[in-house]
């Protein structure tokens, strides 16, 4: 992640990875339309959908996520 995201906001998305994941188990359709229009620190959403098969850059990017427990 320390390619993509700088030292200084790595803390902060982190936190918010986490968070996330959390809010998702409870509430899916309340983080996703927050997530929608986040702006948020170093985030800024520049596209929305519900499916990766038409954005290849964004495909290429999601294999090397990392599941977080």
């Amino acid at each position: 992640m320390s390619t993509v995201v700088g030292s200084e906001d790595l803390p902060l998305i982190k936190y918010l990875l986490l968070d996330f994941t959390e809010r998702a188990k409870l509430h899916p359709a309340a983080l996703f339309k927050q997530l929608c229009s986040l702006n948020v620190g170093p985030l800024v959403t520049h596209a929305v959908g519900s499916s990766l098969s038409n954005q290849l850059s964004l495909q290429k990017c999601f294999l090397k996520f990392e599941e977080l427990n």
